[in-house]
């Protein structure tokens, strides 16, 4: 067993766990409270904003469109 990698101990694995969640649990909250009710109500008037020469709709559609390029590429 010396060619593998060492495992982690059980108290390395729950400071792991601890320290993800630590970060992992505020920003889903976060996404949960804050950003997804703001972004639906900004879908709902996006077609009625314009930035530059660029429909809100568009811009939304493009963000969303380019993130799922992003994980689909991984």
């Amino acid at each position: 067993m010396a060619d593998w990698a060492p495992q982690y101990s059980k108290a390395e694995r729950i400071r792991l766990l601890l320290f993800h969640a630590a970060w992992a649990v505020p920003l889903f909250l976060l996404t949960e409270f804050f950003f997804f009710p703001w972004f639906e109500r900004y879908v709902e008037t996006a077609h009625c904003h314009h930035y530059g020469s660029v429909n809100g709709l568009a811009l939304v559609l493009y963000s969303l469109s380019l993130s799922a390029c992003r994980w689909v590429s991984y």
